[in-house]
């Protein structure tokens, strides 16, 4: 398996190294493996999920929200719970609530509830 330096990681996603060491201290990164000197190895899939907050970050998705859907991956959440937390930067009005605050990630729902809010219109299929 091919690992890369936290150097050459950074290159590879666009990001400085001291980013890539806070998405870890801060959960939006597993704990990266070390290597026998103690050095962080970052793995093809550490940089395919490097990606995904990048483009997260790119929709201007808060680190808030961000946390949030890291936690929903790794806690084996479903896909549909994911999307209601990742959607908000999608949605019309962006990431921001009528109020003008940033919408939050919420996945709490009883079992035949609907995940529809007064702020959020039905998602339809062209």
């Amino acid at each position: 398996m091919t690992t890369w330096s936290i150097g050459e990681a950074a290159e590879k996603c666009g990001l400085s190294q001291h980013t890539l060491r806070w998405y870890e201290r801060i959960g939006l990164l597993p704990p990266i493996e070390r290597g026998g000197d103690g050095r962080r190895r970052f793995s093809d899939k550490d940089l395919e999920w490097l990606s995904l907050l990048t483009k997260l970050r790119a929709t201007g998705m808060p680190v808030r929200d961000m946390q949030r859907y890291a936690e929903l991956v790794r806690s084996g959440v479903g896909h549909a719970e994911r999307i209601e937390c990742g959607g908000t930067a999608r949605r019309s009005a962006g990431p921001w609530s009528a109020s003008g605050r940033p919408s939050s990630c919420s996945t709490r729902r009883s079992a035949g509830t609907s995940a529809a809010s007064p702020n959020r219109r039905p998602h339809t299929h062209p």
